[in-house]
C-alpha cells in the first residue's frame, strides 16, 4: 500500500508499506483503541474522540460508563470475540 502524508518538511512524503506491516499496524491501532475504551472513565468532560464514543454508545443504548458493556459492544463491532484481550 502506498500512502502520502504531509511531514514536517514542505513536501509530502510517500512511503510504500507492505501488507504484513499494514496488518501489524491495524492490530496495534485496534489494541490501542480497545485499551483506551477499557481505561477511560467517561465520567467527566470528554475529549473529542471520547465524545464520539459516548454518542455512539448512547445512540445504540450501550452504557458508556460500564466498562464491560462498552468493551463488548466495540469488540462486536470489530468482529472480535468477547474474550479477546488486547493486553495479552
Amino acid at each position: 500500500m502506498q500512502i502520502s502524508f504531509p511531514a514536517h518538511v514542505v513536501q509530502d512524503r510517500i512511503v510504500d508499506i507492505p501488507e504484513s506491516d499494514m496488518e501489524a499496524l491495524r492490530n496495534a491501532m485496534r489494541d490501542c483503541f480497545l485499551t483506551h475504551l477499557e481505561y477511560s472513565d467517561y465520567k467527566s468532560s470528554y475529549l473529542n474522540h471520547e465524545k464520539f464514543v459516548a454518542e455512539i454508545c448512547k445512540k445504540y443504548n450501550v452504557d458508556v460508563r460500564n466498562v464491560a458493556d462498552r468493551l463488548a459492544f466495540f469488540k462486536a463491532l470489530l468482529g472480535l470475540t468477547a474474550d479477546f484481550d488486547p493486553n495479552s
